[in-house]
Protein backbone atom coordinates (compact mmCIF):
# COMPACT_ATOMS: atom_id res chain seq x y z
CA UNK A 1 0.00 0.00 0.00
CA UNK A 2 2.56 2.36 0.89
CA UNK A 3 5.68 0.66 0.05
CA UNK A 4 7.53 2.07 -2.68
CA UNK A 5 5.34 5.67 -2.72
CA UNK A 6 5.76 6.92 0.76
CA UNK A 7 8.79 4.86 1.95
CA UNK A 8 11.58 2.41 0.34
CA UNK A 9 13.29 -0.21 1.90
CA UNK A 10 17.49 0.69 2.42
CA UNK A 11 18.22 -2.10 5.05
CA UNK A 12 16.62 -4.98 5.88
CA UNK A 13 18.36 -7.97 7.96
CA UNK A 14 16.21 -10.91 9.31
CA UNK A 15 19.62 -12.94 10.09
CA UNK A 16 19.15 -13.02 13.53
CA UNK A 17 16.52 -15.58 14.27
CA UNK A 18 13.25 -13.91 16.09
CA UNK A 19 14.28 -10.17 14.73
CA UNK A 20 14.31 -8.09 12.20
CA UNK A 21 16.16 -5.01 11.33
CA UNK A 22 16.34 -2.52 8.75
CA UNK A 23 15.99 1.21 7.53
CA UNK A 24 13.59 3.31 5.55
CA UNK A 25 13.52 6.47 3.83
CA UNK A 26 10.57 8.30 3.42
CA UNK A 27 9.35 10.28 0.36
CA UNK A 28 9.02 13.67 1.76
CA UNK A 29 6.71 14.74 -1.40
CA UNK A 30 3.67 11.72 -1.06
CA UNK A 31 0.56 13.28 -0.94
CA UNK A 32 -0.41 12.10 3.00
CA UNK A 33 1.87 14.92 4.05
CA UNK A 34 -0.08 17.53 1.98
CA UNK A 35 -3.17 17.36 4.16
CA UNK A 36 -1.50 16.34 7.50
CA UNK A 37 -0.32 18.70 7.89
CA UNK A 38 0.02 21.53 4.53
CA UNK A 39 2.55 23.94 6.73
CA UNK A 40 3.98 21.35 9.59
CA UNK A 41 3.92 17.69 7.98
CA UNK A 42 4.39 15.16 10.06
CA UNK A 43 3.75 11.30 9.55
CA UNK A 44 0.02 10.15 10.98
CA UNK A 45 0.53 7.22 13.56
CA UNK A 46 -2.05 5.06 11.74
CA UNK A 47 0.45 5.45 8.84
CA UNK A 48 3.21 4.51 10.70
CA UNK A 49 1.92 1.10 12.12
CA UNK A 50 1.28 0.53 8.46
CA UNK A 51 4.53 1.27 7.89
CA UNK A 52 6.10 -1.44 9.89
CA UNK A 53 3.74 -3.96 8.90
CA UNK A 54 4.47 -3.66 5.29
CA UNK A 55 8.20 -3.46 6.14
CA UNK A 56 8.16 -6.68 7.71
CA UNK A 57 5.90 -8.48 5.72
CA UNK A 58 8.53 -7.05 2.77
CA UNK A 59 11.12 -8.50 4.95
CA UNK A 60 9.82 -12.39 5.46
CA UNK A 61 8.01 -12.39 2.34
CA UNK A 62 4.41 -13.26 3.58
CA UNK A 63 1.77 -11.08 3.73
CA UNK A 64 0.41 -10.18 7.48
CA UNK A 65 -2.40 -8.07 9.22
CA UNK A 66 -2.49 -6.33 12.61
CA UNK A 67 -5.00 -9.33 14.64
CA UNK A 68 -4.26 -7.10 18.13
CA UNK A 69 -2.22 -4.14 19.24
CA UNK A 70 -1.49 -4.16 22.78
CA UNK A 71 0.22 -1.23 23.35
CA UNK A 72 1.24 1.39 21.53
CA UNK A 73 3.01 4.32 21.76
CA UNK A 74 3.84 7.42 19.63
CA UNK A 75 6.52 9.03 21.27
CA UNK A 76 8.18 11.59 19.11
CA UNK A 77 6.52 13.04 15.92
CA UNK A 78 7.98 12.24 12.84
CA UNK A 79 8.76 14.95 10.24
CA UNK A 80 9.72 14.48 7.09
CA UNK A 81 11.71 17.10 6.51
CA UNK A 82 13.84 16.58 9.56
CA UNK A 83 13.43 12.45 10.11
CA UNK A 84 13.40 11.20 6.65
CA UNK A 85 15.18 8.63 7.47
CA UNK A 86 14.09 5.79 10.30
CA UNK A 87 15.26 2.56 11.64
CA UNK A 88 12.79 -0.11 12.65
CA UNK A 89 13.76 -3.09 15.09
CA UNK A 90 10.49 -5.87 15.36
CA UNK A 91 10.95 -8.90 17.20
CA UNK A 92 8.61 -11.78 17.06
CA UNK A 93 7.78 -15.19 18.46
CA UNK A 94 5.22 -17.38 16.66
CA UNK A 95 2.47 -18.57 18.83
CA UNK A 96 0.98 -20.74 16.63
CA UNK A 97 1.98 -21.56 12.75
CA UNK A 98 0.62 -17.97 11.13
CA UNK A 99 -0.02 -16.17 14.14
CA UNK A 100 2.93 -14.02 15.71
CA UNK A 101 3.37 -11.92 18.61
CA UNK A 102 5.41 -8.72 17.65
CA UNK A 103 7.15 -6.04 18.92
CA UNK A 104 8.95 -3.49 17.40
CA UNK A 105 10.25 -0.25 17.54
CA UNK A 106 11.03 3.27 14.97
CA UNK A 107 13.79 5.20 16.17
CA UNK A 108 16.68 7.21 14.56
CA UNK A 109 20.23 7.15 17.00
CA UNK A 110 18.78 8.10 20.17
CA UNK A 111 15.34 9.30 18.92
CA UNK A 112 12.89 6.90 19.68
CA UNK A 113 9.38 7.80 17.74
CA UNK A 114 7.20 4.77 18.40
CA UNK A 115 6.62 1.25 19.96
CA UNK A 116 4.06 -0.91 18.96
CA UNK A 117 3.18 -4.77 20.69
CA UNK A 118 0.70 -7.21 19.48
CA UNK A 119 -0.14 -9.74 17.49
CA UNK A 120 0.42 -10.30 13.19
CA UNK A 121 -1.93 -12.78 11.41
CA UNK A 122 -0.25 -14.27 7.95
CA UNK A 123 -3.10 -13.92 5.75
Amino acid sequence: MFHTTLFTILEKDNSMPGEVTGRIKLNENHDVFKGHFPDNPVLPGVITIQIVLEFFANVMDKEFMVAEAKNIKFLKIIQPHINSELSITLKFVYLEEKKLKITATVFDGDDIFFKFSGIYQQE
